[in-house]
């Protein structure tokens, strides 16, 4: 059964890849930039159309009011829960500057990737 478009809503598929163990195929609706129904997709072999729990509330994670939208720095101790904002430029390079320093100290060993093709 095809589905009726709707004026102004863009229908895409995407891959969301939220954990490490599954991957959920789906069907997104979008108007002015905003996602407004997340559904699965039917032609995905492996989940058939079924969503993953976190694919269910996959509207409730993006659109939360204390979801982070950009990198954050700790600026207080562990626990205190003070953080500020920075660049992408910043976390990026304080990221790959531990990883770096992970490496030197343990090895290229101690540093995990996804087992992922």
């Amino acid at each position: 059964m095809r589905k009726v478009k709707k004026e102004g809503v863009k229908d895409v598929t995407i891959v969301s890849d939220v954990d490490a163990h599954s991957q959920c195929k789906m069907r997104v609706e979008v108007k002015e930039g905003r996602v407004i129904e997340i559904r699965g997709d039917p032609t995905d072999p492996e989940s058939k159309g079924e969503l993953t729990l976190r694919g269910k509330r996959m509207m409730e994670i993006l659109y939360a009011p204390d979801r982070l939208k950009y990198p954050m720095k700790r600026v207080g101790e562990k626990g205190e829960g003070k953080w500020k904002k920075i660049s992408w430029d910043e976390a990026l390079t304080t990221i790959a500057n531990r990883l770096n320093e992970i490496k030197k100290k343990y090895g290229a060993e101690a540093i995990q990737t996804s087992p992922r093709k």
